[in-house]
């Protein structure tokens, strides 16, 4: 069937119930899940308002970015010291 899983993530408000549901669908099927933040450069891309050249945004979107990634890791691995 599937052998990875890749889910990616941003600042939408649909990304979190995203990367929990390829955990649990990673855990189910025991394969490798690929999480990947999304941090968009291309002005034409961006979200209108969002200007992810500014620094500070740019920073603070990386950490949010890395707190996602931590959180489902932290998840996984609890499943899985549970099976």
């Amino acid at each position: 069937m599937f052998r990875n899983i890749l889910v990616a993530t941003g600042p939408s408000p649909w990304s979190s119930n995203a990367v929990d549901t390829a955990i649990r669908l990673a855990a189910h099927l025991r394969v490798e899940l690929v999480i990947v933040h999304i941090l968009e450069d291309d002005p034409q891309f961006q979200l209108h308002g969002s200007v992810a050249s500014d620094p500070q945004l740019r920073a603070e979107m990386e950490a949010t970015g890395q707190h996602v990634v931590t959180q489902a890791a932290l998840h996984l691995i609890g499943i899985a010291l549970e099976n």
